[in-house]
């Protein structure tokens, strides 16, 4: 929900959270409850497993958002961030993200093959354009966000 707000600190603040409270360190698998008094349940790692998903990739009605929730470490210098053929609602996906080497710009490659590829894309990454479009494919460049110190 924080996601679809645009609130990307208290998403990942929920995110880390629910890892550090939930996983098991030897199985890396999720509990019920905060405290260990179930089974390992299936619900809390698909969970989990979505919310990742639309860290790096999500779909509200025809626009797709990649990288909406995506820390900003991520956008160092010099960082590449690649997902290739990732199952999706709009069909298979694959997204790159490379910054410079001095971090001032950001390109974004995206695929998506499939025929229900959406009409929209959006950058979570701040100052996102659209550069060159292809049939089924998109460049967007960005300028990562600067921290405060």
């Amino acid at each position: 929900m924080h996601l679809r707000r645009g609130e990307t600190k208290a998403f990942l603040a929920a995110w880390y959270g629910a890892v550090a409270a939930l996983a098991d360190r030897g199985t890396y698998t999720f509990t019920e409850h905060f405290f260990p008094v179930s089974a390992h349940k299936t619900h809390e790692e698909v969970w989990f497993l979505m919310e990742t998903r639309w860290m790096l990739c999500l779909k509200t009605g025809d626009l797709l958002r990649l990288f909406a929730g995506a820390p900003r470490d991520y956008f160092k210098p010099g960082a590449h961030l690649s997902v290739k053929n990732a199952a999706g609602y709009c069909g298979p996906i694959s997204f790159n993200a490379s910054v410079s080497a001095d971090g001032k710009t950001t390109t974004i490659t995206v695929d998506c093959p499939g025929e229900r590829h959406p009409a929209r894309w959006k950058s979570g990454l701040p100052s996102a354009r659209p550069a060159r479009h292809h049939r089924h494919r998109r460049h967007l460049f960005a300028r990562p966000r600067k921290h405060p110190p």
